[in-house]
């Protein structure tokens, strides 16, 4: 496949809202425990400081072994089944590059890999909307600390675990994403939700992911606001601003732009395609600010069919997700604190028969 450069190709995925992300990117032991034990207290309000710290350290442990096995992302869940029987389970996503290896045909040789090296597992090929994948399907042991194990040294126990590995359009690069839990109990309810997660997966380019963080440039007005994609993409609008509960002023430079999407630009298309609309709005509650109106209105987003996209695809402090719809949407703080940047992008409106674009991928460092 063609890679030309400065086409950069990101993975994106989107993970379950209840999973909490881990500070895998903090400078030492002593920042990831802060940050850490910061995650228990919203997580357990009415804690004790012993639960708290309980939480702190299991955590602890788990981030310590992601971290050592160079995971780029990953997240846990805490969980009530009701009963009060506690679940957890982790996700991780893992970068192995192939480029230093003797690899003719990456998932052939993947999953003979891990077939030899789990016999006893389920090694599979699998096709996603992102391509094909090999699914490996297995059980791993791992250790309970002493003060965990209710007997006064460490234990060993099992989890269950679910990876998928599917290849970058150019093969430079094979990613994992990895599903654990010791909770083996709810181990449907887990593996059904990661079949979700892995549907999710997509390659994007910088240009596209990035697109919501700053105020566009070139934009081509619509003059008439009366129609049906029109209309459309205000209900969204007018979604996003009931969920930011903000009862701010919107901006005059609220636009709606006709504008080529990203599959329409790869291709060169210079015909609009989509509908952007951007507008801002101003805080006007003391002692809020942009960042705190926007973490408090994810939730609510998230409750009218809006899906996080990972934190580590988004401009630091934003918030960008995409609706089940096709519309995509992000919220950026401006500089001053006190207003928000809102933009939705629409679905392509390119008739089904047209070509999309291609997928370019360069191996990101």
């Amino acid at each position: 496949m063609d890679t030309p450069a400065g086409d950069d190709l990101y993975i994106t995925w989107l993970p379950p809202a209840f999973f909490h992300p881990l500070p895998l990117d903090s400078v030492d032991a002593e920042e990831a425990a802060d940050r850490l034990y910061s995650l228990t207290e919203r997580l357990l309000p009415s804690g004790t400081d012993e639960e708290r710290l309980r939480m702190c350290v299991t955590y602890g442990y788990l981030l310590e072994g992601l971290i050592e096995a160079g995971a780029e992302y990953a997240a846990f869940c805490a969980l009530d089944m009701g009963g009060g029987r506690q679940s957890t389970a982790s996700l991780a996503m893992y970068r192995l590059a192939l480029e230093d290896y003797a690899i003719t045909n990456p998932l052939s040789q993947t999953a003979s890999a891990l077939r030899e090296a789990y016999p006893g597992d389920d090694i599979r090929f699998a096709d996603l909307p992102c391509g094909k994948a090999v699914v490996r399907i297995g059980d791993e042991p791992f250790l309970v600390p002493s003060e965990f194990s209710g007997t006064g040294t460490p234990v060993e126990m099992v989890r269950g675990v679910i990876q998928v590995y599917t290849p970058s359009p150019d093969e430079s690069d094979m990613v994992v994403l990895e599903l654990g839990t010791p909770a083996m109990d709810d181990w449907d309810f887990y593996s059904e939700l990661f079949a979700s997660v892995v549907q999710t997966v997509s390659w994007s380019t910088e240009d596209e992911l990035l697109f919501l963080a700053e105020p566009s440039q070139t934009f081509d007005p619509v003059d008439s606001a009366s129609t049906a994609a029109a209309q459309e993409i205000y209900a969204h609008s007018s979604n996003v601003l009931d969920a930011l509960a903000m009862h701010g002023s919107v901006s005059p430079e609220n636009r709606l732009s006709e504008v080529v999407c990203h599959d329409c630009r790869a291709v060169k298309s210079p015909i609009p395609c989509s509908l952007l609309h951007e507008w801002s709005v101003r805080v006007v509650t003391a002692p809020d600010n942009s960042i705190d109106v926007m973490r408090r209105a994810e939730a609510a987003l998230l409750d009218h069919g809006w899906n996080r996209t990972p934190p580590s695809a988004t401009a630091v402090h934003s918030f960008a997700a995409v609706h089940a719809a096709g519309y995509r949407l992000g919220l950026t703080p401006l500089p001053g604190g006190q207003r928000l940047l809102v933009k939705v992008l629409g679905p392509c409106r390119r008739p089904v028969e047209t070509p999309a674009g291609c997928h370019r991928s360069v191996k990101k460092p």
